[in-house]
């Protein structure tokens, strides 16, 4: 599967990435089904709901890589609903499901907290927030992954961050455009 997943805490840039490398390579985005639920029901998703988010994302992923000759942007990957169960609920009962998800991916673009936060209704919660995030990521969820998985941390301004991810998809993907 030609599948790259975003990775970061809220504001970090993961859509304005994941726009900017589909307008660069022939790419299908899956947008965030969190920011779909949010949308819909008004609030934001309680413990239980977590795990069907989740598989919800996956299988939004699965079903457009399935039919496209194209790369796939995973925005978010579907690892960021278990972290978010451990940042919200103190919940690890996705992260392993998580784990081995992520080993799908052809690279992880690790978005990184370093550019200002800007609130967005219901789904940011602030940078302290974002911090324990981008935290969790570092020691939950990567330890078990950057053997085996291409991670790209993407820092700086939007310049910065695209041509660290060029960079990190030239061995993974057909020529870009510049």
């Amino acid at each position: 599967m030609k599948v790259i997943g975003l990775l970061g805490a809220e504001c970090t840039g993961k859509s304005t990435v994941a726009r900017q490398l589909a307008a660069q390579t022939p790419a299908t985005v899956v947008p965030e089904k969190l920011r779909e639920f949010v949308d819909l029901a008004g609030r934001t998703p309680l413990c239980h709901e977590q795990s069907a988010l989740m598989s919800a994302q996956r299988l939004a992923i699965d079903s457009i890589a399935a039919d496209s000759q194209q790369w796939v942007i995973a925005d978010p990957a579907p690892a960021m609903t278990a972290i978010y169960s451990l940042a919200y609920f103190d919940d690890s009962s996705l992260l392993d499901d998580a784990i081995a998800d992520c080993r799908k991916f052809a690279v992880l673009l690790w978005c990184r907290p370093d550019i200002p936060w800007v609130a967005d209704g219901l789904q940011r919660d602030g940078a302290e927030m974002r911090a324990a995030v981008d935290a969790l990521i570092a020691d939950r969820l990567l330890p078990d992954l950057e053997s085996e998985v291409p991670v790209a941390n993407l820092r700086g301004n939007v310049a910065m961050r695209m041509h660290v991810a060029r960079t990190a998809l030239q061995g993974c993907v057909a020529p870009l455009n510049p």
